[in-house]
């Protein structure tokens, strides 16, 4: 239907969605994607990338009612087919420089994003040790993944969701607080006085932290458009919640990429010359979790 209304296309094919918002961010022409994927059940979801963010809901909303208003189609679009994998692996690998190789288990729900997964570690001069699996299958079998090959710490890559989950090198899992907390502090010593954005489901104990750490916080609306937009007008170097979702703008292109947040994981634990469980060690325990609702009150 986009080639007969006129529109040009960039077909990725299988691309994972770090390889899209790569596109996106790099592309001359256009800062937009349409996002289609089918499960194993049949089921489609579609999501859209607007002007380098995640659509708001008013997106579809107005789509739905031009619909019916569309004119016959006329136009004859052209459609050219890029693979970009190998790109964002060595985007990733120039950006990530750790101290030393480490040995890791990589477990992903989706093919294509594990082989992207496999492939960009491994070209940081990482050992992987990859597995097909689900969220509870990983969880289940983490630790006799990491026992049988010495390995020094797993993540878990969530490809519908967009979030990671990383364990330490006994299996035991990190709080997603945990990974969030890491990440920060790191980015916050190369940049003093950063601004970091939380949104709702931040653990309330965040927010001191990240001043202890010599930066600055602000708690905005979770959807994911609202936080790619609050990035760009802010300038905020981090934004994240207590689910798996993290944003990176320091070095990277400000997308919720799970896969560039586990190599941001593997280059901190490289580089501190120390365990994984020992710097989890050192952060403070969280609990309660802020929530914003509609109105954008604080409770």
């Amino acid at each position: 239907t986009l080639l007969s209304c006129g529109v040009d296309l960039i077909d990725l094919d299988r691309a994972p969605l770090p390889v899209v918002h790569m596109a996106v961010h790099d592309s001359a022409t256009t800062h937009s994607a349409l996002v289609v994927y089918r499960d194993k059940a049949g089921s489609v979801f579609i999501g859209a990338l607007i002007n380098r963010c995640w659509a708001s809901s008013n997106f579809w909303q107005a789509a739905l009612a031009f619909a019916p208003e569309m004119s016959p189609i006329t136009g004859d679009g052209r459609s050219v087919k890029v693979a970009l994998e190998q790109e964002y692996c060595q985007r990733l690998s120039a950006d990530i420089v750790p101290a030393e190789s480490l040995r890791l288990v990589v477990a992903c729900n989706d093919e294509q994003t594990l082989n992207l997964a496999t492939t960009s570690l491994e070209s940081v001069l990482c050992s992987v040790e990859a597995h097909l699996c689900d969220e509870e299958s990983a969880s289940t079998e983490m630790a006799s993944w990491l026992s049988a090959h010495s390995a020094d710490l797993a993540v878990f890559i969530d490809a519908r969701r967009s979030a990671l989950t990383v364990f330490d090198e006994t299996g035991q899992r990190s709080t997603e607080d945990q990974v969030l907390m890491l990440i920060m502090r790191d980015c916050l010593a190369h940049y003093p006085g950063g601004d970091i954005l939380l949104s709702a489901r931040a653990s309330k104990v965040i927010p001191g932290f990240i001043t202890s750490c010599g930066g600055a916080s602000k708690l905005i609306q979770q959807a994911p458009y609202a936080v790619q937009k609050e990035m760009q007008s802010e300038g905020a170097l981090i934004a994240g919640d207590s689910a798996g979702s993290i944003y990176i703008k320091d070095r990277w292109h400000g997308s919720n990429d799970p896969l560039y947040s586990a190599a941001r994981i593997i280059e901190i634990v490289s580089n501190e010359n120390t365990r994984l469980s020992e710097l989890l060690s050192e952060l403070p325990a969280t609990s309660f979790r802020m929530t914003l609702i509609e109105n954008n009150d604080v409770h």
